[in-house]
């Protein structure tokens, strides 16, 4: 029996930086801000940095320096990231529990200027981890829903229904989707967790306050809607109350990673039945520590991130 298993993706993510001025253009057909790069042109790199990421190996890695027994279920590629991928896996103790074959997803992040876009090849994360004849031998307590599509998303949606606590995180690429497409895992989640443009692509509303309330008649009876906000810091609602936690003023090193940071950080502590104010300061102080480093699991706390927790004069605002 297992503490938490999570579900997504596993990456090899390759941070480019370059010191090239990029020019911005913003369309009045969508409002949409984009960068342009001189056509043609060769652009020095300035540094070049290899980390592993995804959603599902991010959160694992803090579910198991906590202490936690932990395991992932995903898709590792036959190749040299992959084989990167199972053996920090093995260091953190993380059972796997999927399949290897295929390409290992791949995301290049460009950085210029303080620009940031990223490139995403999903390569074999679109497959299938497990048969489904499979999943009901999947014994854990937690399961933790990272980013999934394709045939992923079929087998999170059958995991759904177990008999276990389900934590959901979708991404826009799921949010975009739509609530009707979302529903057979929503209808089961007991936590769900957001960034505000992604509550947006599901409610069509841009009041935070809101979307907490429209997104609880989503879940369980008894669950928790959390929506980080950047730099303005987080939100949640349970029990008729809404949350809020105001995030640091600190330099952002790279905010690769930062929503998975907060989301472990603040379902560790609900595993740890810390109240629902507290488990805030975990994920805040969790994702802080994560943004002051390159590579989306270089800052992750472990055992430490209670005692930093307790150490954050942060006031949550309780409404």
């Amino acid at each position: 029996m297992f503490d938490i298993i999570t579900i997504g993706s596993a990456t090899m993510d390759v941070f480019v930086n370059t010191d090239v001025k990029t020019l911005k253009i913003r369309t009045k057909k969508d409002n949409q801000e984009y960068i342009s790069f001189p056509l043609g042109s060769k652009i020095l790199i300035q540094e070049l940095d290899h980390h592993t990421g995804g959603g599902g190996t991010n959160t694992a890695v803090t579910f198991a320096k906590s202490g936690l027994k932990t395991a992932f279920l995903g898709n590792i590629g036959e190749d040299h990231n992959g084989e990167l991928i199972l053996k920090e896996l093995k260091q953190h103790k993380i059972k796997f529990l999927g399949k290897v074959h295929g390409k290992t997803g791949y995301s290049v992040i460009l950085d210029a200027n303080n620009d940031r876009t990223a490139l995403v090849y999903k390569g074999c994360n679109d497959k299938v981890p497990i048969e489904k004849n499979k999943v009901k031998r999947l014994k854990t307590k937690w399961f933790y829903i990272a980013s999934v599509t394709e045939k992923m998303f079929s087998i999170a949606k059958e995991i759904s229904e177990k008999k276990a606590n389900i934590c959901f995180n979708p991404s826009s690429y799921m949010t975009k989707k739509g609530l009707t497409y979302l529903r057979p895992i929503l209808k089961n989640t007991h936590c769900l967790i957001l960034n505000s443009e992604e509550a947006k692509l599901l409610t069509n509303k841009a009041d935070i306050l809101e979307n907490l309330k429209l997104l609880k008649r989503k879940i369980v009876f008894d669950g928790i809607v959390v929506i980080t906000a950047g730099k303005k810091g987080a939100y949640a609602y349970y029990d008729n109350k809404a949350y809020f936690l105001k995030a640091n003023n600190i330099e952002v090193k790279e905010s690769t990673g930062a929503g998975d940071a907060f989301a472990s950080g603040f379902i560790l502590g609900i595993i740890r039945n810390y109240s629902i104010d507290f488990s805030m300061k975990m994920g805040m102080v969790n994702a802080e520590h994560t943004i002051q480093k390159l590579g989306a699991k270089e800052g992750l706390l472990g055992k430490t991130i209670v005692h930093l927790a307790k150490a954050d004069e942060r006031k949550v605002r309780v409404k």
